[in-house]
C-alpha cells in the first residue's frame, strides 16, 4: 500500500481527554479582521505584532489558528492571480504575510521573494550564505532567516536589503525548521559541532544587530524541524525529536523546566513539535519507537507553568505532524487537529 494512503486526519476534542477544564474558546471567526486588530473575533492567542502571518503556523503559540475564513471549496473560486517561479527553486517554507498583505516566500536555493497583494514581485533577496531550508519569521520590520552554512540574517522588509548577517555556527541541518522571533530575540536550530546529520543546539541572537545572547546545547537528544512556541511572556517552549519538552527563558537561555516522555530514547523519532494552547496547556506529538520500526504515535499534554504531565493518548499510527488547535465549527470547546500515518515519499 502506498504510504500516502496511510495518512489520516485526527481531530481530538479536548473536552473528552483533558484532566483539567479548558479555557474559553475564541470568538467565532467572521473573516472581517482588519490588519493589526488583535481584538478581532477569533484572533490568535498570542499576537505577533501587526502582521497577518508572521511565522510558521501564524502566531507565537504555533496554533495554526487564523481569524479569517476561506471558501469551503476553493475549486469554485478562481484564484485572483498566479505566480510561477522562473527558477528551479523548491518552495517548502510557509509563505508569510505582513500588515499590507504582501507575501514573503523563501526558496531552498537561497532566495526570499516579496510579492505584492496583486502578485507582482517587489524584490528578491539572494543569499550569499548557501541554501536555506528553514521557514523565516517577521518581527519589527525585519525578516529573519538562516542557511545550511550556519548563517543567520535579517532583511529590511521594505527594501529586501540585508541589515545584518552572523555566522552562528559552521553548519545547520537541512530539515524544515522554523525561525523563532519574539521579544527582541531570534532563535535558530543548528549543529555543534558541524558534521552531524541533525541539529543539536539552539542559538539566540539579538534581533537588533545579531549579537550573540546564548546557546543551548542538547544532551543526548536531537532537534528536528525546530518549532519554538511561546505564550508571549518572554519564554519559549520546544520539543526534541524523541518527545522531550523544554521551556527556556528567552533573554538568558536558562531552562525553566524539562518534561516530556520520561522513558524516551534518542532513537525515538518524530518530525512534529510542541504547540502552546490558549488554555496554558502545551500539546506535543511524538512516536514511541524508532522511525522505521512498528512505532506508534501519541499526543501528550503538559501544564505550561511547570511542565506537569496532564494526559496522553495513543493514536496507533505514526504521528509526525504538530497539532493545530482551535474551535471547530459546531464545537463548544477547543480541539486539536493533526495528521497521522507514514510520511508520503
Amino acid at each position: 500500500m502506498s504510504s500516502a494512503l496511510l495518512a489520516l486526519l485526527l481531530v481530538l476534542p479536548l473536552a473528552a481527554v483533558a484532566l483539567e477544564p479548558a479555557a474559553a474558546a475564541p470568538e467565532p471567526l467572521d473573516g472581517t479582521c482588519p490588519a493589526g486588530d488583535r481584538s478581532c473575533a477569533g484572533a490568535s492567542a498570542t499576537p505577533t505584532g501587526k502582521y497577518y502571518w508572521a511565522n510558521q503556523k501564524g502566531d507565537l503559540n504555533r496554533t495554526g489558528l487564523s481569524a479569517h475564513s476561506v471558501p469551503f471549496d476553493l475549486r469554485r473560486q478562481a484564484p485572483a492571480w498566479r505566480w510561477t517561479d522562473p527558477e528551479p527553486g523548491v518552495i517548502r517554507a510557509t509563505p508569510l504575510i505582513d500588515d499590507r498583505l504582501n507575501l514573503y516566500m523563501s526558496t531552498i536555493n537561497g532566495r526570499v521573494i516579496k510579492l505584492s497583494p496583486e502578485g507582482s514581485v517587489l524584490w528578491t533577496y539572494r543569499s550569499k550564505y548557501g541554501v536555506q531550508p528553514s521557514v523565516p519569521a517577521l518581527m519589527d520590520g525585519l525578516l529573519f532567516g538562516n542557511t545550511e552554512k550556519g548563517w543567520i540574517y535579517a532583511l529590511d522588509m521594505e527594501t529586501g536589503e540585508e541589515v545584518w548577517a552572523v555566522q552562528a555556527s559552521n553548519g545547520t541541518a537541512g530539515d524544515t525548521a522554523s525561525m523563532f522571533a519574539a521579544s527582541g530575540v531570534v532563535v535558530a536550530a543548528t549543529m555543534v559541532p558541524v558534521g552531524r546529520e541533525t541539529n543539536n543546539a539552539l542559538v539566540a541572537l539579538s534581533s537588533r544587530d545579531g549579537a550573540h545572547k546564548w546557546t543551548h546545547l542538547m544532551t543526548g537528544y536531537n532537534i528536528y524541524n525546530f518549532q519554538g512556541a511561546s505564550p508571549g511572556d518572554g519564554t519559549m517552549v520546544f520539543m526534541d525529536s524523541s518527545g522531550g519538552l523544554y521551556r527556556l527563558n528567552l533573554e538568558t537561555g536558562a531552562m525553566l523546566w524539562e518534561s516530556g516522555i520520561a522513558d524516551r530514547q534518542a532513537s525515538f523519532f518524530t518530525t512534529a513539535a510542541a504547540v502552546v494552547g490558549p488554555n496554558d496547556v502545551v500539546y506535543c506529538v511524538s512516536n514511541y519507537g524508532k522511525y522505521s520500526d512498528g512505532d506508534h504515535g501519541f499526543v501528550h499534554a503538559y501544564s505550561l507553568s511547570d511542565g506537569k504531565p496532564l494526559w496522553r493518548t495513543n493514536v496507533t499510527l505514526h504521528a509526525k505532524q504538530a497539532v493545530a488547535i482551535g474551535r471547530l465549527a459546531g464545537s463548544e470547546g477547543l480541539s486539536v487537529v493533526f495528521g497521522i500515518g507514514t510520511n508520503p515519499g
